[in-house]
């Protein structure tokens, strides 16, 4: 084999390789945590982290009770109008605090999963993200 075609080869899967990387970083990512009291009087807390390298503004969420991401029967869980019509933005490595006031509490989890529903500016199809069990 020439040096030539060696070269080319070398330079085409370079050139791959980056180009995955290279969106691979790009795609939006989340962490999510929380701090589920079960105290009367006190708040419980979702939080959500932006692993991605970029802004990200969220036009509405909203928290969803199931068994797993495709449940048909999977149920919205009332938040209260001023917590889903929110429109906020985190940064890249950046992390926001969701409360939940006692009133909206989850209650008895036994045998749910929680879900946080999330529909991103610029994006078709919202991202929906497993919260509790994890």
């Amino acid at each position: 084999m020439e040096l030539k075609t060696i070269a080319a080869f070398y330079s085409a899967i370079l050139s791959t390789l980056l180009a995955i990387n290279t969106w691979w970083k790009s795609r939006i990512a989340f962490d999510t945590t929380y701090f589920f009291t079960g105290e009367p009087n006190s708040d419980d807390v979702v939080v959500l982290y932006n692993k991605s390298s970029k802004h990200i503004t969220i036009t509405y969420f909203e928290f969803l009770k199931g068994t797993s991401k495709n449940d048909p029967n999977m149920k919205p869980h009332y938040m209260g109008i001023e917590g889903s019509f929110k429109v906020f933005s985190i940064a890249p490595n950046q992390s926001l605090e969701i409360k939940i006031s006692d009133q909206y509490k989850f209650g008895n989890l036994t045998n749910t999963k929680i879900f946080l529903e999330l529909n991103i500016m610029g994006k078709k199809k919202g991202k929906i993200i497993e919260i509790y069990p994890k």
